[in-house]
């Protein structure tokens, strides 16, 4: 797939570790596996952070180009711009405030999904891996992985909707 990168750095952005790390993974891997499956052959794909741009990298060497259809991904909170199918990324009740009020994207002229990741029920689920006691780590990790993405509406960190452009 060719893919069309730019940086552009969010201030306040948290370091991307934990849950942050697995959260990009699942973000990432849904935004190219879209793209494949819609027909995809030109991204841009616009990130909060430097360290992104080597996975996104990664991820469009291993996606092949399956169609002429141009995508435009504004995963900085940006306003995305007119494609054949748009990726725009917000952050919900969980991101702190200057992120939610900094970063106000707009929809995709035709949404047709929303994912919702590091959700409220997997923050909840994870208190448990905090205890001294390896049963509990055990319940915690799996309840946390359980929770950790939603196509449901649900408070969380980050929330991608998908469609097309306009």
């Amino acid at each position: 797939m060719e893919l069309h990168l730019r940086v552009e750095a969010l201030p306040g952005f948290p370091d991307l570790d934990g849950a942050h790390e697995l959260a990009w993974g699942y973000l990432l891997d849904r935004v190219f596996g879209d793209a494949y499956h819609s027909g995809v052959g030109s991204l841009t794909l616009v990130l909060p952070h430097p360290a992104l741009a080597e996975w996104a990298r990664w991820r469009a060497e291993q996606t092949p180009a399956r169609g002429g259809r141009s995508g435009f991904a504004a995963l900085d909170g940006s306003r995305p711009q007119p494609a054949d199918r748009v990726y725009a990324l917000g952050f919900g009740p969980l991101a702190p405030a200057a992120l939610r009020k900094r970063a106000r994207p707009s929809r995709p002229a035709r949404l047709e999904s929303r994912l919702y990741v590091y959700t409220l029920p997997a923050l909840l689920a994870s208190l448990p891996m905090r205890l001294n006691a390896p049963r509990l780590r055990d319940v915690g990790w799996l309840g946390m992985r359980r929770h950790f993405v939603s196509e449901r509406p649900v408070a969380a960190y980050y929330r991608l909707e998908i469609g097309g452009g306009a």
